[in-house]
């Protein structure tokens, strides 16, 4: 085992590593990465900087889409968590002091127009409404018209494919999705709650499982790769598993990486092993009940296994 891998099971990896260096350290390749970015709030993560200036945090953006390249298989999906926009640059004397010293910044163009000049090719854009505007702390002109600032209540999810928009390699393969499942999340609005940090180890960003459970069963298989660069509490890692894919998590914090752990081994539900991916549909089965009645009251039993497909037909009198 690599002296940057903090552990490694059958159904996932996690490393305490910086994901500039994963081209060195993923052996498998990627088929879908998942992840929340910092986004240069001056958060507490622990060992990681998150208040640099806007330019320099943009370098590191297109850093980490540079990295992300080389691990990717053809077709591969690439779903970014980040805001609208943010509320610019603050300085800071330690006095609890911190005057905003910049504009809004679209950091939802700047992250897309890194990520098309990377040859990423953008395949949508789902809107996250987590119904939290509490966190709330700048105003601009408070009833006034010099210059109020609006809050967007929504987050983005950026969703790109690498090399072809299409997966080269989907014949014969599952997903795992339901009907109603597909129907309602390839609208691109989708609204749940977001996720407390004592929930998840203290975590001041994680996002909740519903985000990563959506985006692997939407746009990965059964038996993926899925990627989380920056995986912090190990949402993402303990979903793809649960999801009956491998999951591979970078983080440069060793007590998130631990919790990480925890939480992969926890989804197992103490079995050692991950819960079985392949859940019959609702909605076929219940398709399936209606046909059945409907052949039976015409002389027609169809005698239907636990997954909804036929075993055989027999006549009724």
């Amino acid at each position: 085992m690599d002296d940057a891998s903090f552990y490694e099971d059958e159904h996932t990896q996690i490393f305490l590593a910086d994901c500039r260096t994963a081209p060195g350290l993923v052996e498998k390749p990627v088929h879908l990465i998942v992840t929340s970015p910092p986004y240069n709030l001056g958060k507490d993560y622990g060992t990681a900087n998150d208040q640099l200036s806007y330019e320099r945090y943009l370098s590191d953006v297109e850093e980490w889409g540079i990295a992300w390249k080389e691990l990717l298989a053809p077709g591969a999906r690439v779903a970014i968590n980040i805001p609208v926009d943010t509320n610019g640059e603050r300085n800071g004397r330690g006095n609890g002091s911190r005057k905003l010293t910049s504009s809004k910044r679209f950091l939802l163009a700047d992250y897309h127009r890194i990520f098309e000049r990377l040859g990423y090719i953008y395949n949508t854009t789902i809107l996250w409404n987590e119904g939290n505007v509490s966190r709330r702390t700048a105003w601009g002109s408070w009833k006034s018209a010099s210059d109020p600032w609006v809050t967007t209540p929504t987050e983005a999810i950026l969703v790109y494919s690498w090399r072809t928009r299409k997966r080269p390699d989907a014949a014969g393969k599952k997903s795992g999705i339901w009907r109603d499942e597909f129907l309602k999340w390839s609208l691109g609005t989708w609204d749940f709650a977001g996720e407390s940090p004592s929930r998840v180890g203290g975590h001041p960003a994680a996002f909740p499982r519903e985000l990563p459970r959506r985006i692997i069963r939407l746009f990965s298989f059964i038996g993926d790769t899925v990627l989380d660069p920056f995986n912090g509490s190990g949402t993402t890692t303990a979903e793809a598993r649960a999801l009956g894919r491998y999951g591979i998590g970078f983080d440069i914090e060793p007590t998130y990486c631990s919790y990480a752990v925890a939480r992969a081994q926890d989804i197992c539900f103490g079995s050692g092993n991950p819960p079985d991916p392949y859940v019959p549909d609702p909605a076929a089965l219940t398709k399936n009940v209606n046909k059945n009645a409907r052949k039976a009251a015409r002389g027609q039993l169809l005698f239907t296994s636990i997954d909804g497909h036929p075993e055989g037909n027999q006549p009724t009198r």
